[in-house]
């Protein structure tokens, strides 16, 4: 069985013209796996580290005020894995900024101060599954930035301030499963350019100024709640969607949301529904759960739902939370039996 060998530096103080020269590691065993940097303070990661430790996977420096990522620092990172540079006060990402680290699986550079990223900062990384650049100030993608990043699984951008996000962007990423960009402000995306062959599991665009959605059919989850989406599309004939989260926008009716026969969990919440149409949820044959509540249904309506929604679904497969109904709360929801 692989055993890790990890070495743990406290209290490190590299200056930027320390990092290039320094020889404080060359001490330690080269078998060493694992390092990671605790209540240090360094300008950058120094090359020295992966000439020593040549079995070096997992290098941990969050928080330690890197400023930098030079271009050189991991050429001779040849086993490196994952890296976490979480928390630093890195600004840029330079072109070819982790070249060397082909084996590269896991890279968080999540919570700190980057603005810019070059279009080839992330080259020769055709290995990586997940790469976390959220809580940073990134403002625009470049076409082909991700464009060699094949193998990524999960890509984390929440919390930048992006404002748009252009059709090319993850041409180059047929793995994608996961998309976290919300809480940006983002008013262009169109997502049925993601559209493909093979379901693509959760994509995250809460959060932003979106007026419209054109849902991919191959995606099984998307969350775009507190947007501005008036109207909502499916590419595709055949859908995956089972949850779609679209609380807090402009939607003004159900019938407006298309066909989605695999979907299960519904939340229109907090949107400018005013009148409920029971016929229209025939279109959702699998739903279990719609949320509706904080939309603008008057008192006929209430009456209306709680009468036509126990009629539409047999009672043996479907129960109705409509106690509070006629109390005014305008909280609707549908449930099915089985999942409760």
């Amino acid at each position: 069985m692989k055993t890790t060998q990890r070495c743990s530096f406290s209290s490190v103080k590299l200056y930027h013209d320390e990092v290039m020269q320094t020889e404080f590691f060359s001490q330690y065993p080269s078998k060493v796996t694992k390092v990671e940097f605790v209540r240090s303070s360094l300008a950058a990661i120094p090359p020295i580290l992966f000439q020593t430790f040549l079995k070096l996977e997992t290098v941990d420096a969050h928080n330690s005020h890197v400023e930098r990522v030079y271009s050189n620092t991991f050429e001779d990172a040849k086993a490196l894995k994952a890296l976490s540079l979480r928390g630093n006060q890195i600004t840029e990402l330079l072109a070819d900024a982790f070249y060397g680290a082909n084996r590269l699986e896991w890279l968080d550079l999540s919570d700190n101060l980057i603005a810019t990223v070059h279009s080839t900062a992330f080259r020769h990384l055709s290995n990586l599954k997940t790469l976390r650049l959220n809580d940073n100030h990134i403002s625009h993608l470049h076409s082909t930035l991700f464009d060699e990043l094949s193998e990524m699984e999960r890509l984390e951008l929440q919390e930048n301030d992006l404002t748009t996000i252009g059709d090319l962007v993850f041409s180059g990423c047929p793995s994608l499963m996961f998309l976290n960009v919300s809480h940006n402000a983002l008013k262009t995306f169109h997502l049925n350019k993601l559209d493909r062959r093979y379901n693509f599991d959760l994509i995250d665009v809460s959060h932003n100024h979106l007026e419209f959605v054109n849902i991919p059919g191959c995606l099984r989850q998307l969350y775009a709640s507190k947007n501005d989406i008036h109207t909502v599309e499916s590419s595709g004939t055949q859908s995956a969607l089972v949850r779609l989260k679209l609380s807090r926008n402009k939607i003004s009716s159900i019938a407006d949301i298309p066909t989605f026969a695999k979907l299960t969990y519904l939340d229109m919440s907090y949107n400018r529904l005013n009148d409920f149409e029971c016929s229209s949820m025939t279109r959702f044959p699998k739903l279990a759960l719609l949320q509706l509540h904080g939309n603008q249904f008057d008192a006929s309506q209430n009456q209306l739902l709680r009468i036509t929604v126990s009629d539409l679904f047999d009672a043996s497969e479907r129960c109705v939370t409509a106690d509070k109904i006629a109390e005014g709360s305008n909280h609707y929801c549908v449930r099915n039996r089985r999942d409760s």
